[in-house]
Formats: structure tokens, sequence, C-alpha cells
């Protein structure tokens, strides 16, 4: 009994007529430098392909700074935006890779936690000009300064909870 194993077609076989994926690809990059979509899928065929090594780069981060001027990071910009953009209905492509881009959602966590770094350092800020207003106030004002203080933060959290 005999299997047949499918191996797929052979390599095409490239005259000197005919240039090398790699060269197609430049040249689409070198020409389309302002739309994004081509860019970035051309840098993506050649990086899933490691095509840049034909061209003596060790790695795709060189290729792109030494080759292009452009950093790694703005690469991989180009080629998400250019994925976005193949997969957006007709019609509804982004006119450009900022629009492409993948919207970032922060949590309020992250937004707290970069407005008051140390929350421990701010509590004894808080702590330390209360008992400085205590000594310094007749108890009557005191009350009255602690009762605003109280107030406002009751706004804040109701301001919060809606």
């Amino acid at each position: 009994m005999s299997e047949n194993i499918k191996t797929g077609p052979e390599p095409e076989e490239q005259s000197q007529d005919t240039p090398d994926r790699l060269t197609v690809l430049e040249h689409e990059i070198k020409e389309g430098l302002t739309t994004y979509q081509g860019v970035g899928a051309a840098l993506d065929e050649i990086k899933a392909n490691k095509l840049y090594k034909r061209r003596g780069y060790k790695t795709f981060k060189l290729y792109l700074q030494e080759h292009w001027g452009i950093s790694r990071a703005h690469a991989y910009r180009l080629i998400n935006a250019a994925k976005v953009a193949e997969m957006s209905p007709i019609g509804d492509k982004p006119k450009n890779e900022y629009q492409a881009r993948p919207k970032e959602k922060r949590s309020k966590a992250k937004l707290v936690s970069k407005v008051v770094s140390n929350l421990d350092a701010e509590f004894d800020s808080i702590i330390a000009t209360v008992e400085r207003w205590e000594k310094a106030l007749s108890p009557e004002d005191y009350r009255k300064l602690i009762s605003l203080v109280v107030e406002f933060i009751c706004n804040v959290a109701k301001k919060e909870a809606a």
C-alpha cells in the first residue's frame, strides 16, 4: 500500500529578468511611504519571511534602522495598522496609520496610580496638615474647617458614584 504525500507546489524559479520578492517589497515601501497600508503589508512580509537577511542584516530592527531610517516601534505600528485596515469593511478604512491604531483604554486604577504615585506619603501629608490646623485654630474654627473638608469629600464621592 503506497501513500501519496502532497508537498505543495515547487518553488518558482527566478530568472534574471524577474526581481526577487524582497526587491519588489522594498520598491513598494519606497514608492508608498505615504500609504501606510502598502508599507505595513510589505514590512510584515519582509519580517515574517526574514527577507531582511538577504540584505545582510541580522535582525529586523537593524534592517529598519539602517535601510529605512525608521524605528522598530514605528514599523510595528505600520504593520498593525495595515492589518486593521485589511479587516475593515469596504469604505470604512482608516485614512492614516494613526486612525488605524487600536484605542488605548486605561482603567481608573492606572490613572490614579499615575496621579498619586505614593499613597502613603500623600496620606501622611494630609494628616500633618490636619494636625497643624488643630494646633493653630480655635476649636470652633477647627470644627468648621473639618466640616468643610468632610463635605467636600462627600461631594467627590457622590460624583464618583453617579
